[in-house]
């Protein structure tokens, strides 16, 4: 019975203090029920209270000026217990209230009548009592409005709870708003910024790795997987982002028993799973496919390409997990940003190595182009010596002649200009630097210029300071830049024009302008002036002739130089002007150079006669150079094939070996290895002729063991010159 008791009253104080009516501030209802007893039973004193755990509360009274009172001194103890009313007519003679404090002192209470406060369930929470200071008896008709104002103050205090618990709900709700919108918010800021780092990741692995990444963390789960899945073929590439691991990329194959969660991927579908080990889903393949792997839950986000699914993210836990909405709100939005930025990235690299490859072809096909005009070069500007040295006297051969040599030169710098524009776009030049004096270059670049400015009637203008602005630059490309703006300007400026050149110091660099009086440049093509390919309007005859990469050089190699360039122009017939800004070298002693003399074209006589061997499968182009040779009198044999150069040089042997490199079958270097191979003609000069003018082709024909390097078409002069050198190696 002692235990059931303490039952009852722990119940009975959960049930007090659930219903908050202790912590509550002051009810009007309640004060109003107190006074009603009062005035009711006549009674001077009245109070409502409550019996807590070890005081008594007073939550209304009359008469009494008293909160609380210790619980062994309570008056509704007594009415609690027995969970009935209590009249006491008079407390003096009663044994349980004789000695109660406010019995012997004050208020002096003589008269006491409690009636129990209960809870719909039975549990007494007080009383509501009334008192007097003399004894008396309660009429019957007292004793049942006080049981009645005893019943509406507990219907109070039910009130008082239910507004408490629906304060409670509000607050709770609130919170939850709250929270979610503090969660709202921060997936939002999540995202934007998870957007504004992957639109910055160009490389497709890296821009899954990045969000992966940021997603596990977020989630504190133990990895994420993209799978790209191919449903036919029953593989997936997966691309996993583990914690503590780099991006791992592997390719699995998928169980041959269809699996729940791919079913449901199929169909576009979210699938959450938070115990693959009791999911029915899942179960199935708990054993062979998802405890070796780690996987206890999971929610996996199929992502689609034209309505179906190609791929899928998943996020995964090694334990079981309750996933919550929100979560897999947050893992199916990322998977809205990460697939399509995914897409778009590697399309986005696959067009850029679409456009390297062709960028690398292009370039290969104008070394290649350049390299197979050369070929046909060589025999023109041979036979155009060799009607130089028989066409004196001649007038309409003198005419045929110089047109040949006319165009050839001007067919030799296009094919120039193809070359090197290839290899500077490839990164394939190195510049030769040295202290230089911007005269020198600006007379280079005149020598260079100045048929074309004779022949269209121009009138020059050359402006250049007095004193040395010096440069650290390579004299003969800094020299074509200056040549091609000259040669550029004379090109688009009608016959009699005029054309500036001029240069001026100021601060620490050196300004060169090239303006004329010719074309202009319309305002739509001045931006792209000076893009590969780009020509102003063209008249039906081209006379302008070139092919659009001349001012491309020209800021390639300026930029080199540490410089920059620029064009102007006020419109079309209103002339242009190009700028170059050079950076100055301060305290650099420039070299004097010997005067150099203008080359004469003649026949060299040899001190002594050489035998020259010309092997050359283009036919023309041995015939033409041996004749030449020949002329100089050398004795010379051409040959057009690898096995005739190796059995010809073995009975002629050969002073010097004029070598095409480009030889069908077996190509010139291998045929310098078998020919230094050789004891008995190891000390002849082996001299590469060749289209292919790059450096790593100098360094190869050396390694090869050849001596020297030409590039087609050679100079006659530096031929010659080459040929007067050489001693012969024996007996002729």
């Amino acid at each position: 019975m002692a235990a059931r008791s303490e039952a009852q009253e722990t119940r009975r104080l959960e049930a007090l203090h659930a219903s908050g009516i202790l912590a509550a501030p002051g009810e009007s209802a309640l004060e109003q029920l107190t006074a009603l007893a009062a005035r009711s039973c006549a009674a001077p004193i009245a109070c409502l209270a409550l019996l807590d755990a070890d005081c008594e509360h007073y939550k209304a009274s009359v008469g009494l000026a008293l909160e609380q009172l210790p619980r062994e001194s309570a008056l509704s103890a007594e009415s609690v217990r027995t969970c009935a009313a209590l009249i006491v007519d008079d407390t003096r003679r009663d044994a349980r209230f004789a000695r109660h404090p406010f019995v012997i002192a004050e208020p002096r209470i003589r008269f006491l009548a409690a009636v129990p406060v209960s809870t719909a369930d039975g549990c007494v929470l007080g009383a509501l009592c009334v008192a007097a200071r003399a004894p008396r008896v309660l009429t019957a008709e007292q004793h049942g409005t006080l049981q009645a104002l005893a019943q509406q103050a507990a219907a109070v205090i039910e009130q008082v709870r239910r507004i408490g618990e629906l304060r409670a709900q509000l607050a709770e709700r609130e919170r939850a708003h709250h929270a979610l919108v503090a969660e709202s918010h921060a997936r939002s800021g999540f995202l934007v910024a998870l957007s504004g780092e992957l639109a910055r990741i160009g490389e497709p692995q890296a821009l899954v790795c990045a969000a992966m990444l940021k997603l596990r963390d977020r989630l504190s789960a133990t990895r994420a997987i993209l799978a790209e899945l191919d449903h036919e073929a029953r593989t997936a590439i997966l691309l996993t982002q583990c914690e503590g691991e780099d991006l791992k990329v592997e390719t699995l194959q998928l169980p041959a028993n269809s699996l729940g969660v791919e079913v449901e991927s199929l169909q576009g579908f979210t699938t959450i799973v938070q115990d693959t080990r009791r999911d029915s889903r899942t179960a199935h393949l708990y054993e062979q496919w998802y405890e070796p792997r780690g996987v206890s839950s999971l929610v996996a986000v199929p992502l689609l390409r034209g309505g179906l699914p190609v791929a899928q993210l998943s996020v995964i836990n090694a334990a079981p997990r309750r996933w919550v909405p929100s979560e897999v709100e947050l893992i199916e939005r990322v998977a809205d940003i990460v697939w399509p930025a995914f897409e778009k990235a590697r399309a986005d690299r696959q067009a850029e190595e679409l456009l390297q490859e062709s960028n690398q072809r292009k370039d290969e096909f104008l070394a290649m182009l350049a390299h197979e005009l050369r070929n046909p070069l060589a025999p023109i500007r041979n036979a155009a010596q060799i009607l130089r040295l028989h066409s004196k006297g001649n007038s309409k051969l003198e005419w045929a002649r110089a047109v040949i040599e006319r165009q050839s030169r001007h067919l030799t710098r296009l094919v120039d200009d193809l070359l090197d524009v290839s290899r500077i776009v490839r990164g394939q030049i190195t510049l030769e630097t040295a202290p230089v004096d911007l005269h020198d270059v600006v007379e280079h670049a005149l020598e260079t210029s100045r048929p074309l400015l004779k022949e269209r009637k121009h009138q020059l203008a050359v402006s250049v300071p007095a004193a040395e602005l010096r440069l650290d630059a390579d004299l003969t490309r800094l020299s074509q830049v200056f040549a091609n703006l000259l040669i550029n300007a004379a090109k688009y400026t009608p016959e009699g024009g005029r054309i500036w050149l001029e240069a001026e110091q100021r601060a620490s660099e050196a300004i060169v302008r090239v303006r004329d009086t010719g074309m202009g440049i319309s305002s739509a093509l001045l931006p792209y002036v000076f893009d590969l390919f780009t020509q102003g309007t063209r008249t039906l005859d081209r006379a302008q002739g070139g092919l659009g990469i001349g001012l491309t050089l020209v800021k390639k190699i300026v930029e080199m130089h540490g410089g920059t360039v620029a064009a102007r122009s006020p419109g079309l017939g209103l002339g242009s002007e190009f700028s170059v800004c050079l950076p100055l070298r301060e305290g650099t002693v420039i070299p004097k150079r010997a005067p150099e003399e203008t080359p004469v074209t003649r026949v060299p006589v040899p001190a002594q006669h050489v035998r020259v061997l010309v092997v050359d499968d283009n036919v023309d182009a041995a015939e033409s150079i041996a004749m030449l040779i020949s002329i100089a009198g050398h004795e010379v044999r051409s040959v057009h094939d690898a096995q005739d150069a190796l059995e010809t040089a073995q009975s002629f042997q050969p002073d010097v070996v004029l070598l095409d490199i480009g030889l069908p079958g077996m190509d010139g270097y291998e045929v310098a290895r078998r020919l230094r191979s050789q004891p008995a003609i190891h000390s002849m000069r082996l001299v590469a002729v060749t289209g292919y003018g790059q450096q790593s082709d100098r360094e190869r024909a050396l390694e090869a063991g050849f001596d020297q390097h030409l590039v087609k078409p050679v100079e006659p002069e530096a031929l010659h010159a080459l040929l007067g050198l050489v001693a012969p190696v024996g007996p002729h």
